[in-house]
């Protein structure tokens, strides 16, 4: 009898140990995130900065929509995405130099276009 027991203990503990493996790949690539998720950085901030039409969260909406679309992804796989690299500390900061290049090179681009 015990030794069913420490059988499934192990079975269990092995399983769950399983569950989250070395080679787990994110839903979403990563080139594709960084630009997507700076965008969603950008519009973000237009947002908190009452930058974006009346009405504001319905424009909000449709926009990050339009973004979710142009790099076709789904809420969900962008969700999941986000998920799975803020849950790894010691990757997410490269990631966000990353992202914070994007938004640099957005911005630079942005400044073309003005002048």
């Amino acid at each position: 009898m015990k030794s069913r027991g420490v059988c499934l203990f192990v079975l269990v503990s092995i399983l769950l140990v399983g569950c989250r493996t070395a080679d787990e790949q994110p839903p979403v690539e990563r080139s594709v995130f960084v630009r997507a998720y700076a965008e969603m950085q950008m519009l973000e901030s237009a947002h908190r900065q009452r930058m974006l039409l009346a009405p504001r969260d319905a424009n909000f909406k449709a926009l990050r929509d339009s973004v979710l679309e142009k790099y076709q992804l789904s809420d969900s796989a962008f969700a999941s995405t986000y998920r799975y690299w803020y849950g790894r500390p010691a990757e997410l900061s490269e990631l966000l130099d990353e992202v914070i290049a994007q938004v640099d090179s957005m911005e630079i681009q942005a400044d073309r276009i003005r002048k």
